[in-house]
């Protein structure tokens, strides 16, 4: 992103102006040395390591790097490695596609396997669906459960996210359920629905017709609740009656949002009853299929909590009408912490002013618990509505300023609740205040706590925390700066970390601090040819081997350079 990083350059010419270009500057003497073994962030790099002689891997061949440590790395950089692939494209899948066409039937490498799979199943190359297919076929059950897995919509509701499957997989699913065992036979029924949700519809209520698959229609039952193909409507109606008790509600559902009075009035029964599973499952089954008139009165009797705010939740869901947005606007106000959370949460997305005033008079006088649900709520949005995330910002700061005399302890759930405002004026104030406040908050020192919530703030406090360094010498302090620098995963972190780990500002350890966190920013493209110079540049024999030792870990390879 060109403004992210001709904003970083600008931060970062602004913080360091104070240094003169022409001199070479000393930082390890200007900010004191620390003891790697007393601190917590550094004593692990800086452990011995069977590996930290001379790093000499190509490192302008990303991909010959994630291969490998797709195949023999360690856990945290074979998660990444797994992510890179996917996202480097055609080059990345084509390193999975080598390995399950070299390995794919060889159990004793089932890790390697695994791993690429995991590569393809987060790929959205074209080739990744033909390679998922193939594997659906494999003779190996295990794998043949993984590929139907990787079929399967993924996501939340709010925020669904395609899998690999398309609607002409479906008769590859039936023959795959054919020859399935107890371990993949859940999940070919399940994924048929995510192919094509009409035809796993007819297809279930057939299964049910003919008494097949009995244990899993408690499984696929949530789904014919939303059915609204006549034929499948008219077998739920009809094999309501004699269907288990898990399984009645949701057929009745169906029938009943087809008109069924008879249905209805189950249902209704059924949520009034006085046995706490019954109404459990008919409020499921009447969230199933969204029945938001039976919902209503749900939200109006039911005195659970819980069952109250899985009801809510489909209001949440549901298109933008004044009725829906009435039901949301009565449960701000209700006794239930999770009810106000969802219907404050629904309201703010869709910028209603009278959410808005709201919450900020909540802001003005909420205790630790209410102030948490308005934030939790609040916190999505503001990032996309600044102006309202600058009076919010206001609301919280007047509050600090009256409530200042308490002990920062008592502040903590204040203090977490400005950093989760997405501006430089929130990571400001924090940063502020972690240089006077003295108590520990939440058994850390304050001054670190401080920093990791002014690193809430994410791109917003990018150039408040490079600021801040540059006025620091404290070496203890200046660890916790770059902890949060490094702590929200934005190209702003990362643009400014790499700049800082190739000047001259920082001290040895505290190249080596900023380099892991540069590891776990990724991308390998970018960052381990930067490190890799780095490295050769560190004088300071503890700091070089240290660096030496994380190449080594984090970036293997058989490819030298």
């Amino acid at each position: 992103m060109p403004f992210a990083r001709a904003l970083c350059a600008v931060a970062l010419s602004t913080a360091l102006a104070a240094c003169d270009s022409s001199e070479p500057s000393a930082p390890a003497a200007a900010v004191g040395s620390l003891d790697p073994a007393s601190d917590p962030r550094l004593a692990p790099l800086f452990a011995p390591s069977d590996r930290d002689g001379h790093y000499d891997v190509d490192t302008s061949d990303p991909i010959a790097i994630l291969e490998e440590t797709l195949l023999r790395g360690q856990l945290d950089p074979l998660r990444r490695a797994r992510l890179e692939l996917a996202q480097a494209g055609e080059p990345g899948l084509a390193v999975a596609r080598r390995i399950l066409d070299a390995h794919g039937d060889d159990p004793m490498l089932e890790g390697w396997v695994r791993n690429a799979l995991d590569v393809v199943s987060l790929s959205k190359e074209p080739g990744a669906h033909e390679l998922v297919v193939r594997t659906l076929e494999s003779p190996r059950e295990e794998l043949r459960a993984i590929a139907l897995r990787m079929l399967r919509r993924r996501g939340t509701p709010e925020a669904p996210e395609p899998g690999q499957g398309r609607a002409e997989d479906f008769d590859l699913v039936l023959v795959a359920l054919d020859r399935a065992g107890a371990t993949t036979i859940r999940e070919c029924a399940l994924v048929l629905h995510d192919l094509d949700p009409v035809r796993a519809e007819a297809q279930y209520v057939e299964w049910m017709q003919r008494g097949l698959l009995r244990e899993l229609w408690p499984e696929f039952a949530p789904y014919l609740a939303a059915a609204t193909a006549p034929a499948t409507v008219e077998a739920c109606r009809a094999l309501q009656r004699e269907a288990p008790p898990l399984v009645r509600p949701y057929l009745a559902v169906a029938a009943a949002r087809a008109g069924d009075s008879e249905s209805r009035e189950f249902l209704r029964a059924e949520r009034t009853s006085d046995a706490p599973e019954r109404r459990t499952l008919a409020i499921a089954a009447l969230t199933a299929g969204r029945m938001l008139d039976e919902l209503e009165a749900v939200l109006a009797t039911e005195t659970n909590c819980e069952l109250r705010a899985m009801a809510l939740r489909e209001f949440a869901l549901a298109p933008d009408e004044p009725r829906t947005r009435g039901v949301l606007h009565q449960a701000t106000a209700d006794a239930c912490d999770e009810l106000r959370f969802v219907a404050l949460d629904a309201l703010v997305a869709r910028r209603d002013e009278r959410a808005y005033d709201r919450a900020l008079a909540t802001l003005d006088t909420a205790n630790a618990l209410d102030l948490t649900v308005t934030m939790r709520a609040l916190r999505r949005s503001l990032s996309g509505d600044l102006a309202f995330a600058e009076r919010v910002l206001d609301r919280l700061l007047a509050r600090h300023e009256r409530e200042a005399a308490q002990p920062a302890g008592e502040r903590a759930q204040l203090l977490q609740s400005i950093g989760q405002v997405p501006l430089e004026r929130a990571a400001r104030f924090l940063l502020e205040r972690a240089r006077v406040e003295t108590d520990r908050i939440q058994t850390f020192e304050p001054h670190r706590w401080l920093c990791l919530q002014a690193a809430n703030t994410g791109a917003a406090g990018t150039a408040v925390f490079l600021a801040e360094l540059a006025g620091e010498r404290d070496p203890r302090r200046r660890l916790d700066l770059l902890e949060g620098l490094a702590a929200p995963a934005v190209e702003g972190s990362r643009a400014a970390l790499l700049e800082l780990v190739q000047g001259d500002t920082l001290a040895s350890h505290e190249i080596v601090y900023a380099a892991e966190r540069l590891v776990t920013l990724g991308p390998v493209a970018r960052v381990a040819p930067v490190l890799k110079r780095v490295t050769l540049r560190v004088e300071e024999p503890a700091a070089r081997r240290a660096l030496q030792a994380l190449l080594w870990r984090s970036y293997p390879s058989q490819k030298r350079g």
